[in-house]
């Protein structure tokens, strides 16, 4: 039973670490989408 409950912990563990990942990253991107939509706006109004 003790193996078991370590290995279904391990999954958990895992699975929220990949989901965690996924979601930095996507923010992280958004971070970097938001400067480049940012800087052709600045230019326009310069314009």
């Amino acid at each position: 039973p003790l193996g078991k409950t370590m290995g279904f912990l391990a999954v958990v563990l895992a699975a929220v670490n990949v989901f965690g990942g996924f979601l930095v990253t996507r923010r992280m991107l958004e971070m970097f989408k938001k400067k480049e939509k940012k800087a052709p706006a600045a230019e326009g109004v310069a314009k």
